[in-house]
Order: C-alpha cells, then structure tokens, then sequence
C-alpha cells in the first residue's frame, strides 16, 4: 500500500512540529491537521495501545511501569536487537493488521478496502528523493575544505566549482547515519561523503555523545579522528559488555540443565557393567495373559 496521503493528523508531539516535516508536507501538498483535544485521536490511541499489548509480550520488553517488573528481569530475558524489533513490527502491521477483518470494515480487511479505493500516487521523481525531501536540514557556509556539521567534515569535487558563493549550502542528513550529507542540485540531491573517506558510518547520536565525552575530558578542539576514535573506544565498550552478557547468560543455562551427560552408553561401550536389575536372564521367560485385538 503506498500513496500520497491529502492530510497527516497529529497530535502534539515535538517531532510532529518539526521544521523538517513542515517543509516536507509543503513541498508536496500535504495538510497538517493538529489535534485540538486529546480526545479527537482516541481511534488511533487505541490501535497503539493495541500494538504496545504485542509488544511487551516479547522477550526483555520492560513493562508499563517498575511496579510492573518487580519480578521480571528484562536483561536476563532481552533476545532481540533494535533492527531485528523493526523488522517484528513491520510484519505486525503489513503482514497481520492490514490482514485481518475489521469491525469497522464490515469484516473487510484495511488491504481490501485500500484496494478498492484509488490513491494519489507518489510524484514522478525517485522515492530516495522523496525521503530525503522529509530528513532534517542545515545550512552552511563552503569552505576551501568543504562543510562541517558536527566537528565531522564532508567534501564533494563539485565543491570548487561553487567557491566564492555568498548563498549558504542546504544540506540534509538522516540522524541514523551522518556518512552522507544530501545537497539540492537541480533537480536532484548530490551525495556528499565524508571527507576522509576511511571514516565508518557514525549516528548523530553517537557523535553527539563522543563530543560530550570529550569536553568532559577538557578536551577544547575536538576533530573527525578524536570524534571517531572516541566512538569506536564506546562501540568497543558495548560490544565488551554484550559478549560477557552472552557468556553469563549461557553459564546460567548450562547451570539451570544440570551437569553434562558423559556422553557413555553401556549398551555400545565396551568393559561397562550392566546394572544389577534382579532378574536372572538364563532361564526361561514367563508367558504373560494379553489381550488378543
């Protein structure tokens, strides 16, 4: 299912308000209709409060409050990563809500009733352009080195042809991952990379963080190289510590199972001594009555 929707309603989140979303929504048509009374969303706050039910029935989810988890350890029973979450409830909506039959619907299904509706399609350019369309902005100034965002320096070879400009560059990011910056050319956006290309994907909030880090070090300049091996040092504590959780964790399964079998059976093993039962096995077995079928 897929479309150009005529109108988003919000509530009045923070990330509903964003200059990103505004310009996005402008730029394409789409109305911004707020909430004016809590209320007026309770059919969507049912829905997540349905979807919150799914999950925090997974493993290492932490409840609805710490009362809640007074005899619940989420740590010990934690099992899936974020991407892999993202994954579950991408399938809990398309795969299963979209499929099943609705009240609301008359028994139909919401893929049934999209199917039987016609939608504005998406604009004629590239859906990558779309999204970058809706990613958070900047401004800056071009340098002779190129841009900074972020104590992080980008450079792209179009760069020299627009030295001396006055106007300042728009440049959106994806906060997931700062590697690429997106400049608007034409009709189009210019990936701009790293300037030392042998730099790794960093989030923003990992640089954020590191920068943090280091200022709290009295560290007064802080460069891409600091900034990246303040990250990987991080990476290196997070990675430590999920290893050693991995390695408690097994120890207290192997515990909870018991001791490991030796692994020796007497019926193939030669010199074992077959356990004293009681019978005499040299004389004739005794017939027993059955039951003829």
């Amino acid at each position: 299912m897929s479309g150009l929707p005529k109108s988003l309603q919000l509530d009045g989140a923070a990330e509903f308000k964003s200059k990103a979303l505004k310009r996005g929504c402008a730029q394409y048509g789409i109305e911004l209709v707020h909430r004016e009374r809590p209320h007026h969303g309770g059919h969507i706050e049912r829905l997540i409060g349905t979807k919150m039910s799914k999950l925090k029935a997974l493993p290492g989810a932490t409840g609805g409050s710490p009362k809640a988890r007074r005899s619940y350890d989420p740590d010990k029973h934690a099992a899936m990563t974020l991407g892999e979450l993202e994954s579950w409830f991408a399938q809990q909506i398309v795969g299963r809500y979209h499929q099943e039959p609705h009240r609301g619907l008359k028994g139909g299904t919401p893929s049934g009733a999209w199917a039987l509706h016609t939608s504005q399609p998406l604009p004629p350019s590239s859906l990558k352009r779309f999204r970058i369309d809706f990613l958070p902005a900047i401004a800056r100034t071009l340098r002779r080195d190129g841009v900074v965002f972020e104590n992080l320096r980008y450079w792209h070879p179009i760069f020299t042809q627009w030295l001396g400009q006055e106007e300042r560059l728009t440049l959106h990011f994806d906060p997931r991952n700062l590697a690429t910056l997106y400049v608007p050319h034409g009709d189009d956006y210019l990936e701009v990379p790293f300037a030392d290309l042998r730099l790794p994907p960093v989030s923003l909030w990992e640089v954020q963080a590191a920068a943090r880090h280091l200022h709290q070090l009295g560290q007064k300049s802080i460069n891409s190289a600091l900034l990246i091996e303040a990250i990987e040092k991080q990476r290196e504590i997070v990675r430590g510590a999920q290893a050693k959780t991995k390695k408690m964790r097994r120890k207290q399964q192997a515990a909870q199972r018991g001791p490991t079998p030796s692994g020796i059976d007497p019926l193939v093993t030669p010199g074992a001594k077959t356990p004293a039962t009681g019978t005499d096995y040299s004389k004739p077995a005794k017939p027993f009555k059955g039951e003829v079928w």
